[in-house]
């Protein structure tokens, strides 16, 4: 049990509040430390068993998993959940309280007894299954979540450096798991270069699933050892308030006329053409044709209007993080040839990158958003006019508000697709945002491990990963063969 799995990390959590985490690295360590309701696919390995839904799905019962305990021996209790919901309701400018019952005399959450929970929306959510995946519903106690507090997950802190977490796996859940990593260490490593060096010696046994580079994703792209996978974060374009008062129609026109293909081939793969807001999560059923929409060139007129709002020149920010500065620059490119338009590219820190966002400091911004769970709504139902992403960006729609609705209500499985495809033609027609491309993870790992995989938010599932018995040494020639 002593054997321990490293993980490369691109950049440190921003925060250690691993129940509410603000990035893509915090919400990885706390799927070790944190064990929420329900997880994707994977039956039986959170906190509580298949909710219930009552009044059209405007209100769930979840009944606990009560035989689960947290790392100090405390016994999980409803009270644990409800406290999460409380400090939900806390923070009133987040799209996860935007979703709670706001009713006058009625509480977002009550505890029925010991082991069952209510929740409650303000609107028809049957999406919830989906919803109680995330960290921010997860039980929750004092110092819960952080590094040095109680854990429901599978492991618990061990140390911290500024460049360095490390886990331990907790000792009443290694019988069985036997295979399983008896620690997991997490490190940071200044750029990815050093972390494949890193990971030729022997020190990483993974790398980062979202740092690889065009050049990393060539080099590797034959080795036995690469996973990758399409992941729920989503490359779009957003006019900010250094240009001109921008129209639908104007976004609609930009994004018909970019080539998402060219930006794809141009990526070596680390990316995938991204149009419709329910494609991703369509294996179920059929998606219609007028959904995976095509790019076509604009009229003159079409092109006045975009100079109009644009100007000649424009600024064009985005993280300076791989493969952005690519993804941007073939839309430079495509801005200059179809619209006689020069882009400025401002490469920003990802903190600055934050600061623009929430000031809407540019005139374009290439903007990841990742979609917190796997369903539609969590691209969709945040742009519903009363909730933050569309208020921020002051979007309104009432024909888009009713169908989110409608969509909201259909808990029937063979039903409910077509709804939330309704709703995603009218966001199309509106475009509040110009989709451009979607996430596809890449990561390398070492022959020490087994039954490594991904989640649809490119997360490791902790739960099913091992170590292989057989003898792991591999030169550097051999971890770097392709």
């Amino acid at each position: 049990m002593s054997a321990e799995i490293t993980f490369a990390l691109d950049s440190m959590p921003l925060s250690v509040d691993f129940s509410w985490p603000v990035d893509y690295d915090g919400r990885l360590i706390g799927e070790a430390l944190v064990r929420t309701l329900l997880t994707e696919g994977a039956v039986g390995s959170g906190a509580a068993h298949s909710p219930r839904a009552y009044d059209d799905g405007r209100r769930w019962r979840v009944t606990l998993d009560t035989s689960l305990t947290w790392s100090d021996g405390v016994p999980l209790e409803a009270s644990h959940a409800e406290r999460a919901v409380r400090r939900i309701a806390r923070k009133p400018g987040s799209w996860l309280a935007s979703l709670l019952s706001k009713k006058e005399g009625e509480e977002p959450v009550t505890v029925v007894d010991r082991e069952t929970v209510e929740y409650r929306f303000e609107h028809p959510t049957s999406f919830a299954d989906g919803f109680f995946t995330l960290p921010q519903l997860a039980p929750l106690r004092p110092g819960s979540g952080k590094l040095n507090g109680p854990s429901l997950g599978d492991f618990t802190f061990t140390s911290a450096l500024p460049d360095r977490i490390v886990l331990s796996r907790r000792r009443d859940r290694s019988e069985r798991w036997p295979q399983g990593p008896g620690k997991l260490g997490f490190q940071h490593y200044p750029s990815l270069q050093k972390a494949l060096d890193a990971y030729a010696e022997g020190l990483v046994d993974i790398s980062s699933a979202t740092s690889f580079g065009i050049p990393e994703a060539t080099r590797f792209a034959g080795h036995p050892n690469l996973l990758k996978r399409n992941i729920s974060i989503f490359g779009s374009i957003e006019f900010g308030d250094r240009v001109n008062a921008v129209t639908g129609a104007v976004r609609r026109v930009v994004g018909a006329a970019v080539d998402r293909d060219r930006i794809v081939d141009g990526c070596a793969g680390l990316v995938a053409p991204y149009w419709s807001q329910t494609a991703p999560w369509c294996d179920a059923y059929e998606l219609p044709a007028d959904l995976a929409a095509a790019s076509h060139a604009p009229t003159r007129r079409e092109v006045e209007d975009v100079r109009r709002v644009l100007g000649e020149t424009v600024d064009f920010a985005y993280a300076d993080f791989s493969p952005n500065q690519t993804v941007v620059g073939l839309v430079r490119e495509q801005l200059r040839e179809t619209f006689g338009i020069d882009a400025v590219l401002r490469p920003l820190s990802y903190q600055d990158y934050v600061k623009a966002v929430i000031k809407r400091d540019y005139g374009l911004l290439y903007t990841l958003t990742a979609a917190e769970f796997p369903h539609p709504a969590a691209l969709l139902a945040t742009w519903r006019s009363d909730r933050p992403a569309a208020v921020h960006s002051g979007f309104a729609d009432p024909v888009l508000d009713r169908l989110i609705d409608e969509a909201s209500v259909q808990t029937d499985p063979l039903r409910a697709p077509r709804f939330w495809q309704d709703a995603d033609r009218r966001w199309l027609d509106r475009m509040p945002r110009v989709p451009l491309v979607q996430v596809r993870a890449h990561c390398v790992h070492s022959q020490r491990v087994t039954r490594l995989s991904l989640n649809s938010t490119g997360l490791v599932d902790f739960s099913g990963l091992a170590l292989s018995s057989q003898s792991t040494d591999l030169t550097a020639t051999e971890r770097y063969s392709t």
